[in-house]
C-alpha cells in the first residue's frame, strides 16, 4: 500500500498519476513506470522500478498543505504540484483580491 491508497481510492491516485504522463512532467523511465502502475499495479514494479516511482512520488506527491494543513486529495494533487495552493488558499485568496 502506498501514500494515499486509503484517501479516495485508486481510481483517482491513477488519475493524478495519468495528468504527470499526459503533461510531460516526467523523463522517459518515469513515465512508462507510472504507465505500468496504472495498468498493473505498484505491486508489478522490480525492486529498482519501485525505487524511482517513489522518487516520482516524492517529487510530485504533497500531503498536506503547509500553509492550511489541509490533506490533499488525489483529484486536486495535480493542480496543488502545478499552483502551490490547496482549495483552501485558492478561496482565500480570491477572497482577498476581491476586498
Amino acid at each position: 500500500m502506498s501514500f494515499g491508497d486509503d484517501v479516495d481510492g485508486m481510481g483517482d491516485r491513477n488519475e493524478f498519476l495519468q495528468q504527470l504522463v499526459d503533461c510531460d512532467e516526467l523523463d522517459e523511465i518515469e513515465a512508462g513506470i507510472v504507465k505500468r502502475v496504472i495498468v498493473k499495479g505498484e505491486e508489478s514494479l522490480t525492486g529498482g522500478q519501485k525505487f524511482v516511482f517513489k522518487r516520482v512520488l516524492d517529487q510530485y506527491v504533497t500531503e498536506e498543505c503547509p500553509r492550511h494543513l489541509y490533506r490533499i486529495p488525489w483529484g486536486e494533487m495535480y493542480d496543488f504540484h502545478d499552483s502551490v495552493k490547496c482549495c483552501w488558499c485558492e478561496r482565500h485568496d480570491e477572497r482577498i483580491s476581491r476586498e
